[in-house]
């Protein structure tokens, strides 16, 4: 049975840490694997498990198994793990990664939860027991500051934004036409659908999250290559929604594998026009990050 994490539909503020799932394949399967990833193993790491996409490794003296998922085709480490092996929980460092090498998430667990100081995708901040706490930052590409978030125990009590124009200067209220791309805005963007409904712009949204839900559920198949291969993860995508609420300069950060990653973007390219991001009132164009996740059951 084929089953899809909710996806977060929110700009720049992903983030999942989940587990991928090892399902067991046929042992004449296993053995042609048995090499494929060896560049990537830990030193002094005895393999004790491996598939079409994934290596699970010992490293007895430290008392961890280091689980890692990667994508197939493109030959990279999409996620890495690090697991207690008498509690079996995450435990130590993770790191999940896109296509072109860049972190999406890193940190360190403890006892299953996120702890410490973590990067996730272009922010960085604390977690307090798996909830974030304290001052997050937002950065761009450029590494400039874009934006700063407050939370108290999970929850998030204030933020304030940094613009730029193409020239790298800081844009103030009145100046917002110069930005050529928004991630985080006064008002998302919602999948449509919902527009008519009475209620509040959270109720809204939850509504329109519904909606983008029932869309990929009633379009999207789960590869049969992938199927019989037992390949499962997240497959994640960014896409900028214009000021008309067309979908544009869509981007696969991480695909899982060739066909998952086609699959998605299939039905990325056929989505209806949603309801533009504003800004002071004004549409403008708002950066994406989309997550779909499959795994098999």
């Amino acid at each position: 049975m084929l089953r899809f994490l909710s996806l977060v539909i929110i700009s720049s503020l992903l983030f999942s840490c989940s587990s991928y799932n090892y399902t067991e394949a046929p042992i004449q399967t296993q053995t042609k694997y048995k090499n494929k990833y060896k560049a990537f193993l830990e030193p002094n790491s005895i393999l004790k498990q491996y598939g079409y996409n994934y290596t699970i490794e010992e490293i007895p003296s430290l008392g961890i198994e280091v689980r890692k998922v990667y994508n197939p085709d493109k030959m990279i480490l999409n996620q890495r793990t690090t697991i207690d092996v008498k509690t079996q929980l995450l435990d130590g460092a993770y790191a999940s990664i896109l296509d072109d090498g860049s972190i999406h998430e890193a940190g360190f667990m403890k006892k299953g939860k996120r702890h410490g100081v973590w990067e996730i995708r272009n922010q960085k901040g604390e977690f307090k027991n798996e909830l974030r706490h304290g001052t997050w930052s937002g950065y761009d590409s450029l590494g400039r500051l874009e934006y700063t978030l407050e939370y108290d125990q999970g929850e998030m009590i204030l933020g304030s934004n940094v613009f730029y124009d193409s020239l790298g200067n800081v844009v103030n209220n009145e100046n917002m036409d110069k930005v050529n791309i928004f991630k985080l805005v006064e008002e998302m963007p919602r999948y449509p659908g919902c527009e008519n409904m009475e209620g509040t712009t959270k109720e809204k949204k939850s509504c329109a999250d519904r909606k983008m839900l029932e869309y990929i559920y009633g379009n999207i198949s789960y590869p049969e290559k992938a199927r019989e291969l037992s390949v499962s993860g997240m497959a994640l995508f960014q896409f900028v929604v214009e000021k008309n609420g067309d979908i544009s300069e869509i981007k696969t950060l991480r695909g899982v594998c060739k066909e998952i990653e086609e699959e998605c973007l299939g039905i990325i390219k056929n989505m209806p026009k949603w309801i533009p991001g504003k800004q002071r009132g004004n549409p403008v164009r708002v950066q994406f990050t989309l997550p779909v996740k499959f795994k098999l059951e």
